[in-house]
């Protein structure tokens, strides 16, 4: 694997791992009195305004690489964070 191909596929893992975290901490925090779940959604959110464009990165690097696998998995990725993505700018206009 080359230089670029560790990049790409480093560029797709990190939007997954990041939503891992944040699915989990949300899930784990759901249940309580206060706004703690709403926090890590605002994360989650945030986090998605970084790993689209990541993303999509390791999707064209992966592209050029030759690597159908980092490719599909970039796009999917994509649109996963995509919602969060949009939802994060209505959260960046009310601060």
């Amino acid at each position: 694997m080359t230089r670029r191909g560790m990049w790409a596929a480093w560029c797709v893992a990190i939007p997954y791992a990041a939503l891992m975290v944040c699915w989990v901490a949300l899930a784990v925090t759901g249940g309580d009195t206060g706004y703690s779940w709403l926090m890590w959604l605002y994360g989650m959110w945030l986090a998605c305004l970084v790993c689209v464009p990541l993303a999509g990165v390791g999707a064209a690097l992966g592209a050029a690489e030759g690597s159908r696998v980092t490719k599909i998995w970039g796009i999917v990725a994509v649109v996963l964070c995509l919602p969060g993505f949009f939802l994060s700018f209505t959260l960046l206009g009310a601060l």
